[in-house]
């Protein structure tokens, strides 16, 4: 008797091994009718996998769907599923790390015959973050282009706990620690624009964006620029009339200035660029480092905010190396905008397609209402350094409206 028990035991001991997280935290399905664990909900971590493995037990065939949510699923409604396995006896179908990778929940089920309704051939995941967050900015904050309903605050104690609420909360990618006299957490739905050095009290951290654990997320990190205190990165929103007109922020003769009063949040750099009081100071973006030592200059390849919002790229629009860049025409006095503003947009890529700003005057055209910013300069002659035609970071996020 104690040896038939000891053999039950083992038995149950393997069943559940292949049905449960194994070392690496994967998970494995056996895809039979009546399973003992049939209908099971699985919890995962992000970039775990799911496994499938058709048995081939009785010879039947089996299907596997996807469900599109959870009440299709509770009552095997297959009418709006996805297939995602046709029916077969056997086999092997997984659940990649990648198809993983957003926190949120899943359901499954094969369609043959009651296999679903009683036969118990369906099961559930729920995808929760890790543990803790992949990229962690200590001295920063969190800046982006959130709306109301993409932050919660939450009273905190440290980091830790806000952490904790994170990956309790549905849709938390990111997060930010204010301590100090504030101790407070704010639980983000998006990943931060760019992560701005703030103070040792504040902390940004952004959630998985990649299974591999090697990758790094796409937050910018920025620390403040060398003598420009009290400054802060500004955005360069779009209005609404704005992005109807297609208009942009630079040079924009028919930009209302009502869109520069303190508080509206549109073209935050380029008014403040033009001498409107925003209620803020912005930190000077324009400014790029010299170094005279060499004999070619560390050329940037920044969108304008058009080009942002209209995933356009710096290594490949055309238009830009004949219209835009450096462009300018002594014989009738026409000359490309960009050479009005401060920032040598595609700076690179214009230089690499024979349209560069080296020596080139910048007149200082950026105008809002009647009001024109001033930078008079001529720009570096010398050639860029050698490095990859891809486009650099963003200056500012996309327009919130145009999300």
């Amino acid at each position: 008797m104690s040896s038939l028990f000891a053999i039950l035991m083992l038995a149950l001991y393997f069943t559940c091994k292949l049905n449960s997280v194994t070392a690496q935290g994967d998970v494995v399905v056996t895809w039979e009718r009546n399973h003992p664990l049939g209908g099971k909900p699985y919890d995962i971590l992000q970039c775990q996998t799911v496994t499938v493995q058709w048995t081939g037990k009785g010879n039947a065939e089996h299907t596997l769907y996807e469900f599109e949510d959870e009440k299709a699923y509770q009552s095997c409604d297959f009418s709006n599923a996805t297939l995602t396995v046709e029916a077969q006896v056997s086999g092997t179908f997984v659940v990649s790390s990648e198809e993983n990778l957003t926190p949120g929940k899943r359901w499954f089920a094969s369609d043959q015959l009651d296999d679903c309704t009683n036969a118990k051939m369906k099961f559930s995941v729920k995808v929760r973050p890790p543990p803790s967050l992949q990229d962690k900015f200590s001295g920063y904050e969190c800046e982006g282009d959130f709306a109301a309903g993409d932050v919660v605050v939450k009273n905190a104690a440290d980091i830790k706990t806000c952490r904790k609420f994170c990956k309790r909360r549905r849709g938390c990618v990111s997060v930010m620690y204010i301590g100090g006299n504030k101790l407070k957490c704010r639980l983000y739905r998006k990943p931060p624009f760019r992560a701005v050095q703030k103070n040792a009290q504040t902390m940004c951290e952004v959630a998985v964006t990649s299974c591999d654990p090697t990758a790094r997320s796409d937050v910018q990190v920025v620390a403040k620029p060398q003598g420009q205190d009290g400054c802060v990165f500004c955005n360069n929103y779009l209005s609404p009339d704005m992005l109807e007109n297609n208009s942009v922020c630079d040079s924009c003769t028919s930009c209302r200035p009502e869109n520069c009063e303190a508080g509206n949040g549109y073209c935050e750099f380029t008014c403040w660029a033009t001498g409107y009081d925003i209620g803020k100071k912005c930190c000077d973006i324009s400014v790029q480092k010299r170094d005279d030592s060499e004999d070619c200059q560390e050329c940037t390849n920044h969108r304008t905010q058009w080009m942002v919002e209209n995933r356009r790229l710096c290594e490949d629009y055309s238009f830009a190396y004949t219209n835009r860049c450096g462009n300018e025409d002594p014989l009738t006095g026409s000359r490309s905008w960009w050479l009005d503003s401060p920032v040598q947009y595609c700076q690179y890529s214009c230089w690499k397609n024979g349209a560069g700003f080296q020596g080139k005057t910048l007149s200082g055209g950026m105008i809002v209402g009647d009001k024109r910013a001033r930078y008079p300069q001529t720009f570096d002659s010398r050639p860029c350094c050698p490095r990859d035609d891809t486009t650099d970071n963003d200056l500012f996020p996309i327009s919130p409206k145009r999300v």
